[in-house]
């Protein structure tokens, strides 16, 4: 794990985890639950959301929608 700040919360959910959330005041739980309304909302991976595009986890959601192809999925 390279980022020292999450080491604390190795192997847990950043969504289930009460210590995590009870730190960053529920902030991961808030983010994914918009982007879940969002994709859900707009029927695709791709967000123009920009508040939801700041958020620190945001990149790593962008790297794994790159990787999907939904074609394959169809």
């Amino acid at each position: 794990m390279t980022d020292e700040s999450l080491k604390p919360y190795y192997r847990q959910s950043k969504y289930y985890s009460l210590d995590y959330n009870k730190e960053t005041n529920q902030d991961f739980i808030k983010f994914a639950d918009k982007l879940t309304k969002e994709i859900k909302n707009n029927q695709t991976l791709d967000i123009a959301n920009n508040e939801l595009k700041k958020h620190p986890s945001y990149q790593t959601y962008n790297e794994l929608r790159q990787q999907l192809d939904i074609n394959k999925i169809w």
